[in-house]
């Protein structure tokens, strides 16, 4: 078997390549306390893009201006909490993983979280860092799952509603769920 050798260069611009194609985790860490942002950010920033905010409010600006993977909340917050913030969000950005960290275990706290706010996974500080990257990771599958799923209705939408052919659909109980135009055409 003949070997290819590479230069410097050329195995420093495949790395490149290699690297640049790996999107990086792009995190919202709220918390009113600045030292559990920092320490989070200096424990996590290598493998993951990182932006954090002391506020709900701060974090809603964040959320304005950019896209995120993920967000991640403290629970105990002046003026609002991890869940009430989480369920202000949720219809706003429906596609982003949101996880609820506390140092509180609040059994109240996890049932709102989960119905209300809609939450992926609830941590509790102190935590561990392998864990927590593993979360992010995890996160970061289903939400890229999702928004393939959410690519593939968006496909089908556009060939069901573009379609000449008259097409209607109904869900297992018999009862209409949606129809193309072509289709709403031949019932006028």
């Amino acid at each position: 078997m003949e070997q290819t050798s590479l230069s410097f260069y050329q195995f420093n611009q495949i790395l490149k390549q290699v690297t640049k194609s790996k999107e990086k985790i792009k995190i919202l860490y709220v918390d009113d306390e600045e030292r559990n942002t920092s320490s989070f950010k200096g424990a996590f920033r290598r493998e993951f893009q990182i932006d954090t905010a002391i506020s709900a409010e701060a974090g809603k600006k964040l959320l304005e201006q950019n896209d995120y993977h993920i967000l991640l909340t403290d629970q105990r917050m002046p003026n609002t909490t991890g869940v009430e913030f989480l369920s202000e969000i949720c219809d706003l950005y429906p596609d982003i993983m949101r996880i609820l960290i506390t140092a509180y275990t609040d059994i109240e706290a996890v049932i709102n979280a989960i119905n209300h706010g809609k939450v992926y996974k609830y941590i509790n500080k102190p935590y561990d860092d392998k864990e927590v990257k593993s979360i992010f990771e995890e996160a970061y599958q289903v939400y890229q799952y999702r928004q393939g799923v959410n690519q593939e209705i968006k496909r089908y939408k556009e060939t069901f509603d573009k379609s000449n052919d008259p097409i209607f659909l109904i869900n297992t109980k018999g009862e209409f769920i949606d129809a193309n135009m072509a289709c709403l055409k031949m019932l006028d």
